[in-house]
């Protein structure tokens, strides 16, 4: 199967490693990538101006910016404009793709007859039919890509017209016409697992300020006290600001977005535990329970930044074994550091200029909607500009 997420075996391991390889070559995790977050949050800022303190919904805005983002580093063309039309369907189509699984769906990743048998019940059907609507669109703009041969394309899409070009090997996924399907395929789950779930995470980071009044308030005051007000943040002052790296760690950890991580497969026999795990048996990492569990956090159920900071506020226990937010092994999160880099800056531009509130009459919301991420029941918030 082409692209990342469904793939695997060497294959997989060939796909990946170009991918890592040359999004680090386009600036993820780098100071371009600055460059292309805070265009973003200006537009994001006037957007906010508009409503005047008046209460808005975060979900649009967040996932145009993360689209965004992403686009830009991938297509290396321009960005949309957040009133775009063409991208407002795209983002309807791309938000709604994996909120449509819902549990009976992941219970369908290990027993696939209940997709078949009750495609609607399970959301599969729903979600195979937007599935097809966003390959159909990169498969059309890869091909319009193809007629210039590849020469007029930039970003991610230019080296891989590249290997195309230079694959000589019939089974290989980058030969030919197999090569601009998995190119294709390789952009739709970038979007999917990359763009989708960033934007995701920045809703729960920004309802988490207005559920969490305290922690806002340590966030801001660290904020005000080493930037001031007006000046613009890099990632330069992370390690000046270690409550609000601590703050972006435990959104991370509260929020679980992907309750389960992205399945793997034994290539062999395995006895682990005492357990017989036979050859080519799906495994997964079961995220929530580890992001929950005594063993490594306190009191688990309660958000508290403080956790990823010692007695002296020193940055500590992210490299625990407990916290995988972006899961483990061979399948961990290719656009981790896109994403540390995104919650980190909005964070910071933004509370640094608004203080963010739940809106008048209503219970801000914690606990997730469940499917195969965990997402928050729709809510507003207030943006209110700091004096």
């Amino acid at each position: 199967m082409p692209g990342i997420v469904f793939n695997d075996g060497k294959d997989h391991t060939a796909q990946r490693r170009f991918i890592i390889q040359h999004l680090k070559n386009l600036g993820l995790g780098k100071s371009i990538m600055e460059h292309y977050i805070l265009d973003e949050l200006e537009d994001i800022t006037k957007d906010i101006e508009c409503y005047e303190g008046r209460p808005l919904s975060t979900h649009h805005m967040f996932n145009i910016a993360s689209f965004n983002i992403l686009w830009r580093i991938i297509t290396g063309g321009s960005r949309f404009e957040h009133d775009d039309p063409e991208m407002s369907n795209l983002m309807t189509v791309l938000s709604r793709n994996i909120p449509e699984l819902n549990d009976l769906a992941r219970a369908a990743f290990f027993m696939p007859w209940l997709s078949r048998y009750f495609p609607w019940l399970t959301g599969w059907r729903k979600y195979i039919q937007d599935a097809h609507y966003l390959f159909d669109f990169w498969i059309n703009y890869v091909k319009k890509a193809q007629l210039n041969d590849g020469t007029e394309s930039e970003g991610f899409i230019k080296p891989y017209f590249e290997k195309i070009s230079q694959c000589d090997d019939p089974q290989s996924n980058f030969h030919k016409s197999k090569g601009v399907i998995s190119l294709a395929s390789v952009l739709q789950d970038l979007y999917i697992a990359g763009s989708d779930t960033t934007a995701t995470t920045l809703e729960w980071m920004f309802l988490y300020l207005a559920a969490f009044p305290l922690c806002q308030r340590k966030v801001a005051e660290e904020i005000l006290q080493k930037l001031g007000s007006t000046s613009l943040v890099t990632m330069a002052d992370k390690d000046r600001l270690p409550y609000t790296e601590a703050f972006t760690k435990e959104v991370l950890r509260f929020s679980t977005l992907a309750p389960v991580g992205m399945l793997h497969c034994t290539t062999e026999d395995v006895h682990f535990h005492g357990y017989f795990i036979p050859k080519d048996t799906i495994v997964v990492a079961n995220a929530c329970a580890i992001l929950y569990d005594k063993t490594y956090w306190k009191d688990p159920h309660e958000f508290k930044p403080e956790r990823f900071l010692s007695s002296d506020g020193k940055p500590v226990g992210a490299d625990t074994d407990g916290f995988i937010p972006f899961s483990i092994g061979k399948r961990v999160c290719p656009g981790m550091e896109m994403a540390k880099q995104t919650l980190f800056l909005f964070l910071v531009y933004l509370v640094q200029k608004f203080e963010i509130r739940a809106a008048p009459g209503t219970k801000i919301e914690t606990a997730p909607k469940m499917g195969v991420s965990a997402m928050p029941y729709s809510h507003q918030l207030i943006f209110v500009r700091r004096k």
